[in-house]
Formats: structure tokens, sequence, C-alpha cells
């Protein structure tokens, strides 16, 4: 947990001395700098204590909005969030002992992050409006965020919140597990393709 701590802490500082370094090596540019919503879905998957090998039936939809403002023609800066669900139940599994166990639960995923972009094959026009009608570039990302989830399990026509039963023998006499938190730090990194289709509508992957 302190080394978990101390690497988010060391991330957190080299993100945002990241962002500082580029603001200051920022060239003045003419006109406005451009910015962008983006709205994206997706898929998440639950692979744990509750499956067995690969499941197609586990995946579950995710949804997300984000708004990006260029600082260059090459970085940018996004704000998103995510929605999404997961999910997983022992009667799925092949194994007599775990369908007999018929442990299972569901979750909402909500997620926010601040990411730094860059694109690899920038669009020098776009610090002057919002660029070049066509363009495409892959891009990479990195940054920081978090995420919020909330597992249940329904009993006798009930949904009941598993984190504040202590699940994992948290309440039990003698017992030194502490409850785990319902909100975690993520660090969000990837890349992918953009391909803008006229001025105000392109798609990303």
């Amino acid at each position: 947990m302190n080394l978990t701590k101390s690497l988010s802490h060391n991330f957190i500082r080299l993100f945002f001395l990241l962002g500082l370094l580029i603001f200051c090596s920022n060239q003045v540019v003419q006109a406005q700098r451009a910015a962008k919503i983006t709205l994206g879905s997706g898929t998440t998957y639950y692979n744990g204590d509750l499956t067995d090998g690969f499941l197609n039936n586990l995946y579950r939809p995710t949804i997300s909005v984000g708004v990006s403002y260029y600082l260059n023609s090459y970085f940018s800066v996004r704000a998103e969030v995510n929605q999404g669900w997961i999910g997983a139940a022992d009667s799925l599994v092949t194994d007599a002992v775990r369908s007999q166990r018929d442990l299972h639960f569901r979750s909402p995923l909500t997620d926010f992050s601040v990411q730094m972009v860059i694109d690899l094959l920038p669009d020098e026009t776009i610090s002057k409006g919002w660029g070049r009608t066509n363009h495409f570039t892959p891009y990479a990302f990195v940054g920081i965020g978090g995420f919020a989830f909330r597992p249940r399990a329904l009993f006798q026509g009930t949904y009941y919140d598993l984190q504040s039963l202590g699940t994992e023998g948290q309440f039990l006499i003698g017992s030194d597990i502490r409850p785990y938190s319902r909100f975690q730090i993520n660090i969000p990194f990837g890349g992918g393709i953009e391909y803008r289709l006229s001025k105000h509508w392109g798609f990303q992957l």
C-alpha cells in the first residue's frame, strides 16, 4: 500500500512537471487554439475469482465524454469521464463446486481522468483555429485519474452492498483486514489513431 501511494505521488509530480514544461516551452501562436469534444463507447471485462477462463457473456458496455484543449500542434490536455459496468457469477462457470458456491456481483464503474495527449503527426494549422479539413495522426496519451465502484449482490430479491458486509473477513473478531475503499487511483495510458473527416467531425480508435 505504501509503495502504491509512493508511486502514485511520484507519477502525479511527474505529470504536472511535464505539463508545466509544455506550457513554458509553448510558442506564442496566432489567433485562438482549438478545442474538441469527444463521445465514445466501448466494453469492460471482468477477470478474477469468479471467472473460469474466457467468457463472452462477461462483457459490459461503457460510454465516455471528453474535452480536449490544444496547447500547440503536438500536445493537448484532455479531461474525460467514463461510465461502465462489470459483473460476474459462479453460475456461469462449468465447475460444479463453483456453481454450488453461487457467488456473484455487479458494479458500476465511474472514472475521471486528466491526460496529456501527443499527436505523432501534428497538424501545424491547429493553432490557428480548427485546423485542416482532413488530417490523420497516430496519438499517445498518459494521465492520472480515479474511479469509483459499488459492488452489489442479489439475495432474496434485494441487492446488498458488499463492501459494508466485509465479504473478505474485514469485520470478523481478530481480523486485521481493513475495509477496502470504493475509490481508487488509476493511471490511464495508451494510444490510437485519429482521422478528421471535416472541420467539425472525426473519429478515434
